[in-house]
């Protein structure tokens, strides 16, 4: 083998490597953006999901705090629940003092007991119970 001969075997040889890694390279280039293509549905889904537990999550602090409120609102109207019933029970008391004229019992019972819930709305005071 001449020295020519072998100069065109080695450029041969390294001619046949680079168009080896160029094939190679547009290969992977190929199998990136099909894998890339592939993801994209994913990607799109994921942001969706993202956005929804966002969104969910805003819709549960919201309801939470409705849940508070409403929880608040029911003791109270049970507080007023009690102070309706003493009304009535003082108002019954008065009627039947102003027509029997002989309820004297029932009238200091009731008094004690407005008494009683007054003094302790008054320990109570500023509380959200």
């Amino acid at each position: 083998m001449t020295e020519k001969e072998a100069l065109l075997w080695v450029l041969g040889i390294l001619g046949s490597l680079c168009a080896a890694a160029i094939t190679i390279d547009k290969v992977l280039d190929i199998i990136h953006k099909y894998i890339k293509k592939a993801q994209a549905p994913d990607d799109a889904q994921n942001k969706r999901m993202d956005t929804l537990e966002k969104r969910l999550g805003v819709l549960e602090q919201g309801q939470l705090q409705h849940a508070q409120a409403l929880a608040r609102d029911l003791r109270r109207f049970d507080g007023l629940d009690e102070e309706m019933r003493l009304v009535l029970v003082g108002v019954q008391n008065l009627l039947d003092s102003q027509l029997s004229g002989n309820n004297r019992e029932g009238m200091q019972k009731s008094k004690s007991d407005i008494n009683n819930y007054l003094l302790k709305g008054v320990t109570n005071h500023g509380s959200n119970v």
